[in-house]
């Protein structure tokens, strides 16, 4: 990840960027003991040199439409697939991150140095999420892993 932040760092000086928004996750730190989010944290270092915007996500990557793969398997069967063990989320939907990413790009003066978080008030947990999508689809949902 460092290696990919300080190619696009490069690059994006080359280009001669004026504003750049990253994704990246609540937690990123350089001192957190998960891998992933050290080095995320780490990474951010690279994009300091220039103007920048934040998305702040519980799992970037990993976003609300992601789940529409479930929906099926829970309206049919009444199953909601998790592989995530007892992690909680609160993923982004693609149309909000794009909506903020957009806004910042179109006025960097107002959005540089700012973070955003927009997702929802709280993270969820596998059963969360199952009830809401059984409240959906009109069925009881277990969840399965």
């Amino acid at each position: 990840m460092i290696q990919r932040a300080a190619a696009f760092t490069v690059a994006a000086k080359e280009a001669r960027l004026e504003h750049i928004v990253g994704l990246t996750q609540w937690l990123a730190s350089p001192s957190h003991p998960s891998l992933i989010r050290a080095s995320t944290g780490s990474s951010i270092g690279c994009f300091r040199r220039f103007p920048e915007s934040r998305i702040r996500s519980s799992s970037p990557g990993f976003f609300a439409e992601d789940y529409f793969v479930t929906i099926g398997a829970s309206a049919h069967l009444g199953i909601f697939p998790w592989m995530y063990g007892n992690s909680r989320n609160a993923p982004l939907q693609t149309r909000t991150s794009r909506g903020v990413a957009v806004a910042a790009l179109l006025d960097p003066a107002r959005h540089a140095g700012k973070s955003y978080r927009p997702t929802g008030p709280e993270l969820l947990g596998a059963e969360d999420m199952a009830k809401a999508i059984g409240r959906a689809v009109g069925r009881s949902v277990k969840v399965v892993g």
